[in-house]
């Protein structure tokens, strides 16, 4: 990806996925909100909280006005990278959706365990949220279907994973709320032009991922 630097990122042994950091937050920090698994914290938190400060540092670097002091799209958001095995762009819903996710519960933990940085962090990811949110409200077309993506020169997009990696996940991760004002538009959008019989798209053209 397009970053300023990695330290503090947190890599994985198969395609390196912007959102792999997110997710790893995620998974560590319902890890010990469920096991209160004291070794583990004080084993893993230093990198926990490093893993946060390069989220932070990395939507801080795109936090730049266009030339005529309007925001652009992707104003606070992760910058362009791989975001599947097969897309590297601004993918909103596949890096920011869970590095977001990732975020919010590693916040969470921190204000549950009154650490000094929880505000700080909790200020951080309300921001990400607000700009994700509006890029949400960028991304929805007319017909109710929210793209996953923000449109950039040079991205690398298949469609194959345009379903599978769809912006339903926002709503799995929390991003948006059942009751978001457009989730019917995009319902019916989806009943009516994606899914197959008893499917939520055509099993010969996607893969699922668990």
């Amino acid at each position: 990806g397009n970053f300023t630097t990695t330290k503090g990122a947190i890599g994985c042994i198969g395609t390196p996925w912007i959102c792999t950091t997110g997710s790893v937050l995620a998974l560590a920090a319902d890890y010990y909100r469920y096991s209160h698994d004291e070794e583990f914290l004080k084993k893993y938190l230093p990198s926990m909280l490093n893993a946060a400060d390069w989220i932070i540092g990395e939507l801080k670097a795109t936090r730049k006005l266009n030339k005529d002091g309007s925001r652009p799209v992707g104003y606070g958001l992760m910058p362009s990278g791989m975001a599947t095995d097969g897309d590297t762009g601004r993918l909103v819903v596949k890096t920011d959706n869970f590095t977001l996710w990732g975020l919010k519960k590693f916040s969470a933990l921190l204000c549950e365990l009154r650490h000094q940085r929880a505000e700080e962090i909790n200020k951080e990811t309300e921001l990400y949220t607000k700009d994700i949110l509006r890029a949400v409200e960028h991304i929805t077309r007319s017909d109710g279907f929210i793209e996953r993506k923000i449109s950039v020169k040079g991205e690398k997009i298949h469609s194959k994973f345009d379903y599978v990696s769809g912006s339903q996940q926002l709503f799995f991760t929390g991003v948006l709320d059942t009751d978001y004002e457009r989730m019917a538009d995009f319902v019916k959008y989806w009943e009516n032009n994606i899914a197959d019989g008893p499917f939520m798209g055509k099993m010969d053209r996607e893969v699922v991922y668990i």
